[in-house]
């Protein structure tokens, strides 16, 4: 990350190069929409969400004002992700607008492709996003990415390598060997993004990539926090050429969608971890309360009882049961009441006794 210093000097040029740009698409509409879109990013990135909305909003209605499909789809993407961590349903909004993005991008498909087929592809696009961000676990993350590597890519095999595992890339899983695409993964690895290798039509540089016969490979990696988490791999043994640049772009998009998913699920088993152990230190603490040899008597606000340990309970001639529920002044005489209410005036205080 960078130093403090370093990163206001750098926000400071961008807004400044923004508001240059602000200038210049007043004149020139047809950039409005991507220049208030730069200036909401980087009012976001200083934390002032409300104005960075309202530079969203602008930027979508200039874009739908000019008809400019592409930018309105980019602004609603933004949108999506500003508000992903505000909003119950955040993640499956930043999938469906993934999905609407990814579908203006994708070029139309050959003649020889019929155009239902494109149609059914994206629904399935949004199907497999809804899948992958609602996995509550790392394998269940995993296993939603290979659904949706296979279906939209149409490979016979996939898999979700976890590279947090010694020589992770050589792993066999199932049917996998990932010794015949490790040299691809670790070309994608070091792109940072989706790669494919198809011997028969690439030649023997690429096709020295893929071994034991493998014909079409691609492998997609996915980062977590920054960092690379996994890399997820689909081929086909029998079709060269499976895998183009609509592939590439779909399986960037999966792997975007299981990365954050990913993030998510490694937040859910953090936070379980700590209940679980919160939860098993209060059952030690309470297990050297209840066997203690002095009386403990704990009571709320109202001085009602929430608890109480045997030994209290002996001392008072009555059952843990009987004491709570019950107020505290139900256990004295009138005229220790007022003495007992500044005693606990003095404990909220900190003053001990």
């Amino acid at each position: 990350p960078l130093e403090r210093a370093r990163r206001r000097a750098l926000t400071a040029e961008a807004t400044a190069v923004a508001r240059r740009a602000r200038h210049l698409a007043d004149q020139y509409r047809g950039n409005l929409p991507h220049v208030l879109r730069e200036q909401a990013l980087l009012a976001a990135t200083r934390g002032r969400t409300g104005p960075a909305r309202r530079l969203l909003e602008r930027s979508a209605a200039v874009a739908e004002e000019l008809g400019m499909d592409h930018e309105a789809a980019r602004t609603a993407l933004a949108g999506a992700e500003l508000d992903q961590a505000r909003e119950r349903d955040g993640a499956r909004r930043v999938a469906d607008a993934r999905a609407g993005l990814l579908s203006l991008e994708v070029p139309a498909l050959p003649v020889e492709r019929s155009q239902s087929t494109l149609a059914e592809r994206l629904g399935i696009l949004v199907d497999a996003g809804r899948a992958i961000v609602s996995a509550p676990t790392e394998s269940a993350v995993h296993d939603a990415t290979v659904a949706a590597l296979r279906r939209l890519l149409g490979a016979q095999r996939a898999t979700v390598f976890d590279l947090s595992r010694p020589s992770a890339l050589l792993t066999s899983s199932g049917d996998f060997d990932g010794r015949a695409t490790e040299r691809l993964a670790l070309d994608a690895l070091a792109a940072g993004q989706a790669r494919a290798s198809t011997p028969a039509l690439d030649g023997p540089a690429d096709g020295e990539l893929l071994v034991g016969g493998v014909r079409s490979a691609l492998a997609v990696p996915i980062s977590v926090r920054g960092a690379w988490a996994a890399c997820a791999v689909a081929v086909h043994d029998e079709v060269a050429g499976l895998f183009g640049g609509d592939e590439l772009r779909l399986a960037d998009h999966v792997a975007a969608l299981a990365g954050a998913a990913l993030e998510n699920a490694l937040g859910l088993a953090e936070s379980h971890a700590l209940s679980v152990s919160v939860a098993r230190s209060e059952e030690r603490y309470r297990r050297i309360v209840e066997t203690a040899n002095e009386g403990v008597w704990v009571v709320d606000e109202q001085r009602v009882t929430t608890f109480a340990n045997r030994r209290m309970a002996e001392m008072l001639g009555c059952t843990v049961e009987e004491m709570l529920g019950r107020r505290l002044d139900d256990f004295l005489l009138p005229e220790d009441r007022p003495n007992a209410q500044a005693r606990l005036d003095r404990r909220r205080t900190g003053v001990a006794e």
